[in-house]
């Protein structure tokens, strides 16, 4: 089991939602930031299941077993809680499970006391606005949303059994659903009578398992992916084994989970090949006898647990490459001291969400944002004298500040502001020419881009993108009546060095066409 979760009323099910399709994922050092529970209800424990491109990461506050669970919303510096609609005593929960880049929030509400749950959807803009998907199976007492893409695509499941309170619900009549613009359909399962859809990509792809009911547990689960526009399933490759779990895919369509191997062993599972999967195998820590894929990125890359023999937990980083991060060893703050048990999404930008326990034993949800490493440098190749430029820094991890610098030397934001920013702006001009790099600082260190060259071609006087004699009739003419436009290399004198420069940059081959 992933995790146990239990959605109120729900029996605990090891879907540890994963966030938010691809991202870019790294295994350096993290800065820390730990979700606290909600002091005024009392609470004990915080589950954090997404974080997105922006850092909002949502999850929910509770005391395990009161079934009163709020919707959390985190950032690095905040943190807010929600009631659900009803907010009833003592089974009055929401659940935030997921969180898109265009900041929709899905989860789960309960719109009855004691009673029906309906897939939610809210904003991080306002969190306590939200809209109930009230489209279900018909008489089904309960639904949950589990993630949900920038074009509408909400994937999770519909149970069919009416009259179910909390906790009693056994989820036997589990129907995966995948909910478009708010139109339920519900998928194929292949003739077994439990499913559950998990994750879904930017296309709408959706995967989840299929269970056989009796037992009604994951350990015998099939992976399964709907493609977007069918609503029948693939069955997905195990890695020798009978049973396998997936929990999410990515835009590209790579899958990950769990499948068991030919000697019975639960190893974090990738399945790609379209169409026609096939299982790769993503390793596990060294000692440790299980491991469970939860997120995907684009890189392939992913994040989830691996399991010691005496069913320890460690929250790992797969790189994609069979090699398996222990990512408690990479924690930068961990003033808490939580012990990372499971990490369940990653974004864009390489921050990851992930859940532990204190040494108390309290549940604690955190935000991983990593330290800045391997900045890169996006600048254009050639510039025309005039042009308007930009030279974009991407570094790997979470930026707090930034100093561009013109061959070594910072350049005064009171000249140029744009300099203490991720993108350097400016006009190509004579004294634009040399190489640049940025700073990069985080929380945890800085980090050296390396130094790219900006050319401006100064042989091609009239910017039509050739130098040829058309560009030295231009400047002659100019040259011969003086006009500051000739002065090309900005002496404040219009003289015959202008007109060494015209012809040195008319023959770099840097400016040729």
């Amino acid at each position: 089991m992933i995790l146990n979760r239990s959605f109120g009323a729900f029996v605990a099910v090891s879907i540890l939602v994963a966030c938010c399709g691809s991202a870019l994922g790294q295994a350096g050092g993290y800065f820390v930031y730990v979700a606290e529970p909600n002091p005024s209800r009392g609470h004990s424990a915080t589950t954090l299941s997404a974080v997105n491109d922006g850092g909002v990461a949502v999850g929910s506050s509770d005391t395990p077993g009161t079934f009163t669970t709020l919707g959390v919303m985190k950032t690095v510096d905040a943190i807010s809680y929600y009631v659900s609609s009803t907010d009833c005593r003592p089974y009055g929960y929401l659940y935030f499970v997921g969180i898109t880049n265009l900041n929709t929030i899905v989860g789960v509400d309960a719109t009855q006391c004691g009673g029906f749950h309906r897939p939610t959807i809210t904003t991080s803009a306002n969190p306590a606005i939200r809209s109930i998907v009230t489209a279900a199976l018909p008489g089904a007492g309960d639904a949950v949303a589990l993630e949900a893409n920038d074009n509408g695509v909400i994937v999770g499941w519909s149970n069919t059994q009416i009259g179910c309170p909390p906790p009693l619900c056994t989820m036997t009549t589990a129907h995966p659903i995948r909910w478009t613009n708010g139109v339920l359909e519900p998928l194929n399962m292949a003739g077994r009578p439990v499913g559950f859809a998990a994750g879904v990509n930017l296309v709408g792809d959706a995967c989840g398992s299929l269970l056989p009911g009796n037992p009604l547990s994951f350990e015998v689960s099939n992976a399964v992916v709907w493609p977007y526009g069918s609503t029948n399933g693939i069955l997905l490759p195990t890695l020798g084994g009978a049973y396998g779990h997936a929990e999410d895919i990515s835009d590209g369509g790579a899958i990950v989970g769990w499948s068991l191997n030919a000697n019975g062993a639960k190893r974090a599972t990738m399945w790609i090949g379209g169409t026609s999967p096939f299982a790769l195998d993503l390793g596990v820590l060294e000692g440790d006898v299980a491991s469970a894929a939860i997120g995907v990125n684009g890189s392939t890359q992913s994040v989830g647990q691996s399991i010691s023999g005496s069913g320890v937990a460690t929250a790992v980083y797969f790189t994609g490459r069979g090699q398996v991060v222990d990512l408690n060893t990479r924690l930068i703050n961990n003033t808490q001291r939580v012990r990372l048990t499971d990490a369940s999404c990653l974004n864009n930008n390489g921050w990851i969400t992930a859940n532990g326990v204190l040494p108390n034993g309290q549940r604690r949800g955190a935000i991983l944002v990593p330290c800045v490493e391997n900045p890169s440098v996006q600048a254009p190749t050639t510039l025309c004298r005039g042009e308007e430029f930009a030279i974009s820094v991407v570094p790997v991890g979470a930026a707090t500040t930034y100093q561009w610098r013109k061959d070594g030397v910072p350049i005064d934001p009171m000249v140029n502001p744009s300099s203490i920013t991720a993108t350097l702006t400016g006009i190509a001009r004579y004294a634009s020419i040399g190489a640049y790099d940025c700073l990069v600082t985080s929380e945890c260190g800085a980090a050296e881009s390396d130094a790219v060259g900006l050319v401006v071609c100064l042989g091609d006087y009239n910017c039509d993108d050739v130098s040829d004699f058309f560009d030295y009739l231009n400047f002659i003419q100019d040259f011969a009546e003086e006009r500051p436009a000739a002065d090309i290399n900005e002496d404040g004198s219009v003289d015959f060095f202008d007109y060494l420069e015209l012809v040195q940059w008319s023959a770099d081959p840097r400016c040729q066409s």
